[in-house]
């Protein structure tokens, strides 16, 4: 059985799933060898803000819930990223982070999307930065400076 197998079995007998994850997608909240998560199968509807584990081709995705479609679908985003993945099924969703370890001690979920808020506007800060060096790049190639 292989690693994504293993945590959605767990996750459906309802065990609380401590595990490690790779990549960078969810900095500052969490990073990679430092913090493990602590998922659990949803048991209340999904909102906005939740953290999720979704099964994505053949591997877990953990990103935020960034809204949800009248249709039921989600638009999820990692913390540390500029894109949002669209029309995500709930059905793909095998898990909700309800927690995290960090430096031995462990955190309540609550605890860490504190700064959720503060994430969401550097998000928009970081966006209208990038948009504006693209445009800055596109006018210096247009006019030959680069």
């Amino acid at each position: 059985m292989n690693k994504v197998d293993q945590v959605i079995n767990e996750l459906n007998s309802g065990k609380i799933v401590a595990t490690g994850f790779e990549g960078d997608s969810m900095m500052p909240m969490l990073r990679q060898g430092r913090d493990s998560v602590l998922i659990s199968k949803p048991t209340n509807p999904l909102i906005v803000g939740d953290v999720v584990l979704y099964k994505r081709l053949d591997h877990l995705t953990l990103h935020r819930i960034i809204k949800i479609k009248k249709n039921g679908k989600l638009i999820i985003r990692g913390d540390n990223r500029f894109t949002n993945e669209k029309d995500i099924s709930i059905n793909d969703v095998v898990g909700v982070m309800v927690g995290a370890i960090r430096d031995g001690k462990t955190y309540d979920a609550g605890e860490l999307f504190g700064y959720m808020e503060l994430a969401n506007k550097k998000y928009f800060k970081r966006k209208i930065v990038g948009t504006i060096r693209l445009i800055v790049d596109k006018i210096k190639r247009k006019i030959g400076l680069k």
